[in-house]
């Protein structure tokens, strides 16, 4: 059995034994839809053979801890809860479900996984191991701007937002997208807030690629029209209009599917 089948296998079995709730059933499809993302990005790319494996082995445990979170939790906050990216890790090393997967493959799994939901990937990492901390948070992005369009609110580790109600974070926020600057999601309460928080992704995305294929499938302009009418959308819209077009074109950072998105 080779090790992707092996993680499969595992991964199912572990699963099985939380699947009491559908919001348990709904991140065992997220994780696999990842894992979809994470290969697909990684061989367009054009990564080697073995990166594009680990990267799938990666996506396939990066949520680990997500599941055990919502048993005992019966939450996907992080800030009502614990840090599912560390909490991760430490499953992992307890579980060892991959006992095959050693040396420097194990400590970039690790790495990814810790740092796929942290607000920026920290210095003092090899080259290797920060390309698949970014491939994982830009596969990790993508398939939760398809759940997000899909009004699935609770699944994106926010938890439930409240109404739209008047929050003194939102014009923060809209700032923020404005000006180009990543948001905190820790006083995240509205649906609109998770909006312009989500909306500020662009920002935080890696490879050129994954933008391509979220602007391709068109969740910006879904998100987009989700915001309340009037001159706040409009300047949004145009907004990210503008940045979506100069990020994909030569102005900035040219065309190329594996440069960089930044």
């Amino acid at each position: 059995m080779d090790i992707s089948a092996q993680a499969f296998r595992w991964f199912t079995s572990y699963v099985s034994d939380f699947k009491t709730e559908q919001n348990i059933i709904l991140k065992e499809e997220h994780t696999e839809k990842v894992v979809l993302e994470a290969v697909s990005l990684a061989r367009i790319l054009d990564w080697p053979e073995e990166d594009i494996i680990l990267a799938g082995l990666i996506a396939r445990f990066h949520d680990l801890a997500r599941f055990e979170q919502f048993s005992r939790f019966k939450t996907f906050k992080d800030k009502d809860s614990k840090d599912h990216g560390d909490w991760g890790v430490e499953l992992f090393e307890e579980l060892n479900p991959l006992p095959p997967l050693m040396g420097e493959d194990r400590r970039i799994l690790l790495s990814a996984i810790r740092y796929h939901n942290k607000k920026s990937i920290p210095g003092g990492l090899t080259e290797r191991e920060r390309q698949h901390c970014r491939l994982i948070r830009d596969a990790d992005k993508i398939d939760i701007y398809r759940v997000v369009t899909g009004s699935d609110v609770s699944f994106t580790g926010v938890g439930s937002c409240e109404d739209n109600t008047t929050s003194p974070y939102l014009s923060l926020l809209i700032d923020n997208l404005l000006n180009g600057i990543q948001s905190d999601n820790t006083h995240l309460k509205t649906r609109e807030e998770l909006i312009l928080l989500q909306l500020g992704w662009i920002y935080d995305l890696n490879y050129l690629e994954s933008l391509r294929i979220i602007d391709r499938r068109g969740y910006l302009n879904l998100l987009i029209e989700e915001l309340p009418e009037g001159q706040d959308r409009d300047r949004i819209e145009k907004h990210i209009q503008k940045t979506v077009a100069e990020k994909l074109s030569n102005r900035i950072t040219g065309s190329k599917a594996g440069q960089m998105a930044y």
